[in-house]
């Protein structure tokens, strides 16, 4: 019994803490994933150094969800369903960025460009990232005016110029590369500018995984000064924790060394009359980004760059997301969207695939496959009908699985364009005629619906007439697009509806025969 009143007390004091301590929002802390039908004993939580008392708190929740993992028969009878809320904690998840190889290093002196070898062929989908440093004296300033490599595609990112006295000017920039397949290992760097004295020029480059290849660049930041200290400037705070962070530094006439705030210093050596320091810090937590390195004292430039990792599901869970999230379509046409599902990769359950809101009434929105059972990409159409009003509307997609118990869901925009024109078609009528006027460029198409869209009728039912005019010394048209369609004649009056498809201002004739 005293062993039973020990453990309850046990119990009270670990809830209290729980409930007065506000969860830590931090993104240094890594909670383990727990299966409940495992038979591996899960480690005990360990707090970080430096812990703060928000960490503690952490601490406390983890503990407890260890208990409820260690111990799942006598806790469970207990806690009952509580344990479903000790899985909804704060997770965060190791960034998968990788420095695959580098630095490799290439040196300038003269002429219009220079090269950097890769010791391997970059892997397709990867990216290059290069820091640049350039030192010219009297003359034109050199600066970097392009990379070229097979099968990479380079882009600048950032760049910081200084000019001392017009006499003097160092440069220092980083470029981004996105690997294609067969890439190239020889990186040329192209050059603009005519130096006369102190030409120097230093390339690193280093390649990278795990990063978003579109969208990559986040934040930037500049500096300049003369000095035993350098740095890169400070950033914005970043907008997501797993980032790459990359600093380039020129420095006047000296090595580099000692780089502060964690970064590591893959250079820093002097060539001649210059060194470019190249930083990198792989982060998991947001946060404003600076560096800096050690020189005996010169001067010196710096610019910092922080890139997105890609971000994918967590632990047995899986994301959904539209790489078309937006169409704008004419009334009767179709709208089609591309969604994609990731699984993690402990994920093994089948995900259901349903519009839950926002299809046009009257519509029947399909989703094709309608489940999957690993990452795929799935297909959205939305077939408005010539009578789906116009205007945007919101459309729901929800993906889900039963086990585990998983949902999410995903949202797109659909804007309908109805340029509808009523025309009252009287009884015993069998023929409509719909003529479309416009000057310049552009193409007309009509379409012809009864009550309620039925019957509809294209182009192809009609006899189309087109007619271009120019006016001497104009190389502007006046078009002339004229359909006429062959209707069965309706016993009583009816409302029919004519559409346009034709871009810009344009003026319309109904007949009615």
């Amino acid at each position: 019994m005293r062993h039973v009143i020990s453990r309850i007390v046990l119990y009270l004091v670990l809830v209290f803490l729980f409930l007065l301590i506000p969860p830590f929002q931090g993104q240094e802390l890594v909670r383990q994933h727990v299966n409940p039908n495992s038979t591996q004993m899960p480690s005990m939580p360990t707090l970080p150094l430096h812990a703060s008392w928000h960490d503690f708190s952490w601490y406390v929740q983890q503990f407890v969800h260890w208990l409820v993992s260690t111990t799942p028969t006598f806790l469970q009878k207990e806690w009952g369903s509580s344990t479903r809320y000790l899985n909804t904690l704060p997770e965060t998840y190791a960034s998968s960025i990788t420095l695959v190889q580098g630095n490799a290093r290439g040196t300038w002196s003269s002429g219009s460009s220079f090269t950097v070898t890769m010791t391997n062929t970059p892997t397709n989908g990867n990216v290059l990232i290069a820091t640049i440093s350039v030192r010219t004296g009297t003359g034109t300033a050199v600066t970097v005016s392009s990379i070229s490599q097979t099968n990479v595609a380079w882009t600048r990112q950032t760049g910081y110029n200084y000019a001392f006295s017009n006499s003097q000017n160092w440069d220092t920039e980083i470029w981004l590369g996105v690997v294609s397949a067969s890439a190239g290992t020889t990186v040329t760097i192209n050059l603009s500018g005519t130096p006369v004295t102190f030409p120097d020029a230093i390339a690193n480059i280093c390649e990278y995984s795990g990063l978003n290849t579109s969208s990559l660049l986040d934040q930037t930041a500049t500096a300049n000064g003369n000095g035993a200290s350098t740095s890169t400037g400070t950033t914005a705070t970043t907008t997501q924790a797993s980032e790459l962070w990359i600093g380039s530094i020129t420095g006047v006439s000296e090595s580099q060394s000692s780089p502060t705030h964690s970064f590591t210093l893959l250079d820093g050596a002097l060539h001649n009359v210059a060194s470019n320091a190249f930083l990198e810090e792989i982060v998991s937590t947001t946060g404003a980004a600076n560096s800096g390195t050690s020189m005996t004292s010169n001067y010196w430039a710096g610019v910092i760059a922080t890139f997105k990792g890609t971000t994918g599901p967590p632990p047995n869970d899986f994301t959904i997301a539209a790489t078309t999230p937006s169409q704008t379509v004419g009334a009767g046409a179709t709208a089609t969207y591309t969604l994609t599902i990731t699984y993690s990769s402990t994920l093994t359950a089948t995900v259901n695939i349903a519009v839950t809101s926002g299809c046009p009434a009257g519509v029947t929105c399909t989703l094709s496959p309608s489940s999957v059972t690993g990452s795929n990409t799935v297909t959205l159409s939305v077939p408005t009908l010539i009578t789906t009003p116009g205007g945007t509307t919101t459309i729901t997609v929800t993906a889900s699985s039963t086990s585990p118990v998983l949902s999410h869901s995903v949202s797109v925009q659909l804007t309908v364009n109805s340029s509808g024109y009523s025309v009252n078609v009287h009884a015993g009528a069998t023929q409509v005629i719909v003529t479309v006027s416009w000057t310049g460029s552009g193409a007309a198409s009509v379409t012809l619906a009864g009550p309620g869209g039925s019957p509809t009728l294209s182009e192809s039912a009609a006899v189309v007439y087109d007619r271009v005019t120019y006016v001497s010394g104009s190389s502007t048209p006046t078009n002339i697009h004229r359909a006429t369609f062959t209707i069965t004649a309706p016993t009583s009056p009816q409302t029919w509806t004519v559409l346009i498809s034709l871009s810009g201002s344009y003026s319309v004739t109904i007949e009615v025969s």
